[in-house]
């Protein structure tokens, strides 16, 4: 299964963010800067100011899918705005197996569960998008 925008959204600083859901159950979160940001096309090690879950593991302008480009918001006016981001599949991380049938129409190939795991609803990882957002501006203003 491909991977579904689940939530597009402009930050209250005016970054695009993105929700995704992936094939395999679980959502990844995005935040996009403009070529004008300080921090545009910056490596995630130098990017580990920027407090989220399990931290940015994601900084490009597009990332692969099946050899083509595809980008966090598939709306092209972002084409060229840096994405960071970070997933929601890492240890203790639970897969949104009703998110999934709701999304999909259908029940995961593979349900993983084990005890302690936390489903990251949408409503986390919109807060958690947000958080960077405001994070994001911080750095951008501090001289």
């Amino acid at each position: 299964m491909k991977d579904l925008v689940e939530k597009f959204w402009l930050t209250e600083e005016g970054y695009p963010a993105v929700v995704r859901f992936s094939g395999l159950g679980y959502r990844l979160g995005y935040v996009g800067i403009p070529p004008t940001h300080k921090l545009y096309k910056k490596d995630l090690r130098e990017l580990e100011n920027i407090k989220c879950h399990h931290g940015l593991d994601f900084s490009s302008t597009q990332f692969n899918d099946n050899e083509r480009k595809n980008y966090p918001t598939k709306d092209p006016k972002y084409d060229d705005y840096w994405f960071l981001g970070f997933c929601a599949d890492h240890c203790w991380d639970a897969q949104d197996v009703d998110g999934y049938k709701r999304l999909y129409g259908e029940e995961p190939f593979e349900v993983i569960s084990y005890e302690y795991q936390i489903i990251r609803t949408l409503d986390f990882m919109v807060d958690s998008c947000n958080s960077i957002s405001k994070q994001l501006e911080e750095l951008n203003t501090k001289r």
